[in-house]
């Protein structure tokens, strides 16, 4: 109930922590009980978009366990590239342009943070 929605899920964007994710559906596992293969076999629930048809073309059909899997996951989506695109951004990213888009500054501040 907790990945129902494309928001509730991993989709591989820059702002989305992969490990978070992770540690979600690690707590869902362990309140229905699930086992490693289990957690295995429902893993691609957690994600949508990109990570999806990343998770479906190279993870699944190579992974033999989920600790692999996400691994597998974290590798491609914690890459040096990636963490230099967030790092880019993050270089870019100016409260003053929010402002100057009209936002109040508490809501500049809060999505700053």
């Amino acid at each position: 109930m907790r990945f129902r929605g494309a928001s509730s899920k991993f989709s591989g964007n820059l702002g989305e922590p992969w490990m978070e994710y992770v540690a979600e559906y690690q707590q869902v596992a362990r309140d229905y009980d699930l086992s490693q293969e289990q957690r295995f076999q429902y893993m691609h629930n957690i994600l949508s978009g990109d990570a999806k048809r990343f998770y479906l073309d190279r993870v699944q059909s190579y992974a033999t366990s989920f600790s692999q899997a996400v691994d597998m996951v974290s590798t491609e989506y914690n890459s040096i590239v990636r963490q230099n695109r967030v790092k880019n951004y993050l270089v870019g990213y100016r409260m003053s342009t929010l402002l100057g888009d009209g936002v109040t500054e508490a809501a500049a501040l809060e999505q700053t943070y």
